[in-house]
């Protein structure tokens, strides 16, 4: 079965696909879990609120990001088939 219909029968899902599966990012991921309980531990209730706006804020500016790069990357891949192909 190819890709397109893969895809289509939503049988991929290339945004659960995209966490990397390295020692690097487990890390990074453990240092900010880390850094994010000292930095909310003395917070008012109000500030913690806040700050989990802001953290929603931000992981919608991520999405985004995600999105975009997401395109571009299929954009190019498109075009260098494109050329391969001539």
């Amino acid at each position: 079965m190819g890709i397109l219909k893969q895809l289509y029968n939503g049988e991929i899902y290339p945004a659960e696909n995209n966490v990397p599966d390295t020692e690097e990012y487990r890390k990074a991921i453990q240092e900010t879990e880390s850094i994010g309980k000292k930095f909310t531990a003395d917070l008012t209730r109000e500030q913690h609120e806040l700050f989990e706006e802001y953290m929603s804020a931000t992981a919608k500016v991520d999405k985004l990001i995600q999105e975009e790069v997401f395109r571009q990357g299929f954009v190019m891949g498109v075009t260098l088939r494109k050329e391969v192909d001539l």
